[in-house]
């Protein structure tokens, strides 16, 4: 247990730290395994130099800044044998781990979980190939993929493959517009675009900086993310590619999607098998995971059931 610490917004605008939003005179406890990760943020740190919230501890505020500042950052590291605590996880700060057997309910960009069960049953006469895709919401709940078990009933060397897709944005054909298609990508034009598309069917993908080689790909689309009516607001071309979203035309775009994770995983018999990882792959908004069921040789009937063990900001 660490000593309690609580931050107060002193500015008479309302303020967003570590995705909570304080109003003018609110008050928030961090909880404990949210104090590194605060700590950490430089929002938070400027929020603090710049007088716009103040940290205390259970029973007053702090004022001075440097105090301010050594305070957040007071997270014991020792046990009281005064030896060093090791937790060693790939569970970014402020996330928890969560084991799921479906997706999110996409009607509602608040839910966790209430969506597309991640369940397969293979009747004889079914297509050899189908495939199960879960949405889950993101922008409001940073997720990565982590682990996950993959359980069968009566299989026969049947296989499944399971890869992260886009929602595609939906376009027709047309002239002199400000959309144009390249491999796959949509990327700005000037009005001299060959692609029409609707303000509602944009549908944004995040671009991540890959965490090894710290090289972000491109991203021609930049846009506000509004937490009140939970929709992109303000969306803007990046031409130069230096933007944070992409947006597709189709799921085929084999530098950026579909990244498989498993491929070709065969199942025997009554079993469960558990994909180990030590890494976690963070998802953007407007990806989903498909998992594809293969049946093999002979038809016959069979069941699948898949639970994903992703890190995530909220849990149900």
């Amino acid at each position: 247990m660490l000593s309690t610490c609580k931050i107060k917004n002193i500015d008479s605008s309302p303020g967003t730290y570590c995705g909570k939003v304080l109003q003018p005179n609110e008050e928030y406890l961090i909880p404990d395994y949210r104090r590194v990760q605060w700590s950490s943020d430089d929002e938070v740190i400027s929020g603090i130099t710049g007088h716009k919230i103040q940290v205390g501890d259970g029973s007053s505020y702090i004022n001075e800044i440097s105090e301010q500042v050594n305070y957040l950052k007071s997270v014991q590291r020792e046990d009281s044998f005064g030896k060093c605590i090791v937790h060693q996880t790939s569970c970014p700060l402020g996330y928890i781990t969560g084991w799921f057997g479906e997706g999110d309910d996409v009607t509602d960009p608040t839910k966790v979980g209430g969506g597309q069960r991640l369940v397969y049953h293979h009747l004889v006469s079914d297509p050899v190939s189908e495939s199960v895709i879960i949405g889950l919401n993101i922008k409001e709940n940073g997720t990565y993929i982590h682990e996950g078990f993959i359980d069968c009933l009566d299989a026969k060397l049947d296989y499944v493959h399971a890869e992260v897709i886009p929602i595609v944005t939906e376009s027709s054909a047309g002239s002199e517009t400000n959309y144009n298609n390249y491999y796959g990508v949509i990327i700005p034009a000037a009005g001299d675009g060959t692609l029409v598309i609707e303000d509602s069917a944009r549908k944004l993908v995040q671009v991540f900086t890959d965490p090894n080689t710290k090289i972000k790909p491109d991203a021609y689309w930049n846009a506000d993310y509004n937490t009140s009516t939970h929709e992109f607001e303000n969306i803007s071309a990046a031409p130069a590619g230096n933007g944070d979203y992409n947006m597709f035309s189709t799921i085929n775009v084999p530098t950026i999607f579909p990244k498989r994770f498993w491929h070709a995983i065969p199942l025997l018999g009554n079993t469960s098998k558990w994909m180990q990882s030590a890494d976690a792959v963070p998802l953007g908004s407007n990806m989903q995971i498909k998992i594809i069921f293969n049946t093999y040789g002979d038809d016959h009937e069979w069941w699948s059931g898949i639970t994903v063990v992703p890190h995530r900001q909220r849990l149900i």
